[in-house]
C-alpha cells in the first residue's frame, strides 16, 4: 500500500493524530480519542488531485463496501492530524469493532512496533 501511495498520491510527511493504535493480528486498527497524550503516527498523503478514484481504491482495500453497511471493517472519517507544524482535517478509518483480544500499541507507531523501516 505504501508504494501504491508514493506512486499516486504525493507525500506531505509524518503526522499524527489523537487516539489509540491496536494490533488486532492481521492488521492494526485506529480508534478516536480525545485524549492529546495519546497519539497515532503515519504518514500523511495528498490525495486531492484524484480524490474520488483514490478513496475508492482505498475503500477497497480496507474493506469498506457500497454503499457502506454495518458489517464493514473499518469507517472512514475526518480526523483532525498535525502534519509539518499544521493542524488540518484527514481521512482515517477507524474500527468501529470490539477490541477484546487486540493489544494496544501504546508508542501509536505501527511501523516501529512491528519492525518495519520507511526509507
Amino acid at each position: 500500500m505504501a508504494e501504491f501511495l508514493h506512486n499516486n498520491a504525493e507525500f506531505i510527511g509524518q503526522g499524527f493524530a489523537m487516539g489509540r493504535l491496536y494490533d488486532m493480528g492481521a492488521y492494526p486498527a485506529m480508534i478516536k480519542t480525545f485524549n492529546p497524550d495519546e497519539q497515532i503516527y503515519g504518514d500523511v498523503f495528498d490525495i486531492s488531485l484524484n480524490q474520488e478514484e483514490l478513496l475508492k481504491f482505498l475503500d477497497r482495500y480496507e474493506g469498506i463496501s457500497y454503499p457502506p453497511n454495518n458489517e464493514d471493517l473499518f469507517i472512514r472519517e475526518l480526523v483532525k492530524i498535525q502534519c509539518k507544524g499544521s493542524t488540518f482535517d484527514a481521512y482515517a478509518y477507524i474500527y468501529p469493532g470490539r477490541l477484546d483480544e487486540a493489544v494496544w500499541i501504546k508508542s501509536g507507531d505501527y511501523m516501529e512496533y512491528s519492525g518495519i523501516k520507511n526509507n
